[in-house]
């Protein structure tokens, strides 16, 4: 797995013309697909990283208002 920071430093680096992008990809160790499906992300969000989706847990058995429900029951 690639490290959020690699990802952002590898974008900085291509963006600022720092290393050339084969000498970028030879340090780091990406491939080319990986580096350009990272820097559409960039491009499309701001984010090297992909956001987690909120269905990736289990699906929850109570929602907001029952749990309001079973506070107020509780007696302080």
């Amino acid at each position: 797995k690639i490290s959020p920071d690699a990802k952002l430093a590898v974008i900085r680096l291509h963006e600022q013309s720092i290393l050339r992008l084969h000498e970028i990809l030879d340090c780091v160790g990406f491939s080319r697909r990986t580096f350009f499906r990272i820097r559409k992300l960039y491009q499309h969000t701001g984010d090297a990283v992909k956001p987690r989706s909120e269905f990736t847990d289990r699906p929850r058995k109570l929602n907001l208002e029952d749990v309001q429900y079973l506070v107020e029951l509780v007696p302080r």
